[in-house]
């Protein structure tokens, strides 16, 4: 698990829910990420500089006293100006055309390394599916234990970690087999995960799960990746440059929830060392990996 926390919030201060999935590691940095389905006033007055100031000093203030409260230093705030056209969401009541008004707001504690746009669309599943029912949230009934379990399921990549084990022994196999193989030419882990870069399991004898996520720590931001399609980039592990291999699979499990579907493929990733050269190796460990789940 390297989602740890939710919480459901409206831009008003309202505390719908908040959920502590798995306590954060000590000394690891996270990321807190904000996914905004809050109506978008289009014609409120902008704000004067002066009492712009005034906002962000009190920002800062108030962040500087929560970080210090909760023994969490933060580093570093980004921000994302509007864009002109901005996708319709759904809306708390209705507005003139129709749409269900909303002014929720969700964030998530995660690991860096995670792929944004993935837990987007776990967050956009979870909120189509079970927060736009119990809108207006101030009013709305509290989520259900069978409901609170399915947000969770869905974060934690449950379906996909299911689905695996049903071919782990012979993914366990081929990575054996490969791993033989490609030893002499560098190829040190070869390892799953699911869509958003959550761990499921490794190969070889090198290095752990907690070994993984140290390197995929000092990754830098990764996006999402085409199917079939791989990418490399350099990390760092016990002060030595290794590489990281990473290619979506093509390959997974739908998950759906009352309608709603979000197709999630598995990760493949190589970790070598940084005079290693693969060549070919990555996709045709896709394609033999692509087979074993197929069958």
């Amino acid at each position: 698990m390297t989602i740890y926390e939710i919480t459901i919030i409206t831009t008003t201060g309202y505390p719908y829910f908040t959920k502590l999935i798995k306590e954060i590691p000590e000394g690891v940095r996270v990321y807190l990420r904000f996914f905004d389905f809050s109506y978008d006033r289009e014609d409120e007055e902008q704000i004067e500089m002066e009492s712009m100031f005034e906002l962000t000093a009190g920002l800062i203030s108030a962040l500087f006293e929560f970080s210090r409260a909760i023994n969490k230093k933060i580093f570093m705030l980004e921000f994302q100006s509007k864009k002109e056209e901005r996708e319709k969401q759904n809306i708390d009541g209705k507005d003139a055309e129709g749409n269900t008004i909303s002014e929720t707001l969700i964030t998530c504690s995660s690991e860096t390394y995670l792929i944004h746009n993935s837990i987007r669309e776990k967050i956009k599943l979870i909120y189509n599916t079970l927060i736009v029912p119990k809108i207006p949230l101030m009013t709305g009934d509290p989520l259900l234990t069978p409901e609170v379990d399915r947000i969770v399921e869905i974060l934690d990549d449950f379906k996909a970690r299911e689905n695996f084990s049903n071919f782990k022994e012979d993914i366990k196999e081929i990575s054996e087999e490969m791993l033989g193989e490609m030893n002499d030419y560098g190829l040190e882990a070869i390892c799953i995960s699911t869509f958003d870069l959550s761990l499921i399991e490794t190969f070889g004898n090198k290095y752990s799960l907690e070994d993984l996520e140290d390197i995929l720590r000092n990754l830098p931001q990764i996006s999402a990746i085409p199917p079939f399609e791989w990418i490399y980039r350099q990390s760092i592990y016990e002060g030595k440059e290794i590489w990281v291999y990473i290619g979506n699979s093509g390959v997974g499990i739908t998950e759906e929830h009352l309608g709603e579907k979000l197709f999630e493929p598995y990760y493949y990733l190589l970790i070598s060392k940084f005079e290693s050269y693969l060549g070919e190796f990555p996709a045709k460990l896709t394609q033999k990996f692509n087979e074993a789940f197929s069958k």
